[in-house]
């Protein structure tokens, strides 16, 4: 399966999360590192309370139409 856009991918995230994108992660990388039959992974950035550093994951979206 191809990648979905970046701005599919924020809409899932956004829905599936309950919050924008903006609230939730101080930085968000709309292109996937890696697409799979699976789904999609994403760069992101938490922020640290208290201390003006984030920290930088990897995390896995499943494709939203796939339930195992």
């Amino acid at each position: 399966m191809p990648a979905f856009s970046p701005k599919k991918a924020r809409s899932f995230i956004e829905r599936e999360l309950g919050a924008p994108i903006d609230v939730l992660f101080k930085a968000f990388e709309d292109q996937p590192i890696a697409a799979a039959s699976l789904g999609q992974v994403f760069d992101l950035c938490l922020p640290v309370v208290l201390v003006c550093v984030c920290i930088w994951l990897s995390v896995k979206f499943t494709w939203y139409s796939i339930e195992l």
